[in-house]
């Protein structure tokens, strides 16, 4: 447990001081969507390292491990994901209440979808299961431009 602590203090170190930094980052208005897919990609990578981590630190500890896992895995990448989008991708300011309802809404949404595509067996590879990746991958647009044009204002 102490490990998952110090790992929240670290995040909240990282992203209180990355939230008061200007990004000089210039990116064309036209590339904004491969800018939040590569974000987006690499913060799933993160969530699903954090996770996995932090499942083996609790697996012996308790039954709920891939519950709690999940939520500690997530939770400061929802932060970390929201200042991106703001500071790097849209430089706008936007509402993290409204970011926290779309993204509950959207992997609600993709969950349900990869759910449907396991129940069928509609994108497994030999032993890849593409399922998770390709729901996400059809609710990104819709991710995108929610989030462009609801939370920040473009």
């Amino acid at each position: 447990m102490k490990i998952v602590e110090f790992y929240f203090k670290l995040i909240a170190k990282k992203v209180m001081k990355f939230s008061k930094k200007t990004v000089a980052i210039k990116i064309p208005k036209s590339f904004q969507f491969l800018f939040f897919l590569i974000n987006g990609g690499i913060l799933g990578l993160i969530v699903l390292l954090l996770q996995r981590f932090i499942d083996l630190e609790l697996e012996q500890t308790t039954e709920y491990h891939q519950l709690i896992s999940s939520i500690f895995a997530i939770s400061p990448i929802i932060v970390i994901n929201f200042f991106s989008q703001k500071k790097i991708i849209f430089k706008r300011n936007g509402s993290f209440i409204k970011f926290l309802a779309i993204n509950f809404l959207l992997m609600l949404f993709v969950s349900l979808t990869s759910e449907l595509f396991n129940k069928y067996n509609l994108f497994n590879y030999k032993e890849l299961n593409l399922n998770f990746l390709i729901a996400a991958l059809i609710f990104a647009p819709i991710s995108f431009f929610l989030k462009k044009y609801f939370i920040f204002h473009l």
